[in-house]
């Protein structure tokens, strides 16, 4: 699996639209999904964002089936979608 397939996989697994992703990364929903159709990268200042937000590696980012880094991990992401959906922002 390449890095844009494993965006778009964890991505859904999370329930995450692109557009609270990106929210969540400080860039646009459009971003995103250039991301995932595999026409840029995230730069790499946000890999490490986002492998937490994911609550994985950021070497199973670039690698197959992506690898949690321990159960919980990536409670912070909750944390981060409790503010911001509370924060009433679309």
């Amino acid at each position: 699996m390449k890095l844009n397939e494993n965006i778009r996989t964890l991505r859904l697994k999370q329930r995450l639209s692109q557009e609270k992703l990106g929210e969540l990364l400080g860039v646009s929903g459009q971003a995103v999904s250039k991301w995932e159709q595999g026409i840029t990268s995230p730069d790499v200042s946000l890999i490490p964002i986002l492998a937490e937000c994911f609550g994985v590696t950021i070497d199973s980012l670039f690698q197959g089936t992506p690898a949690r880094k321990h159960p919980g991990y990536g409670s912070e992401r909750n944390e981060w979608l409790a503010v911001y959906e509370s924060s009433g922002r679309e």
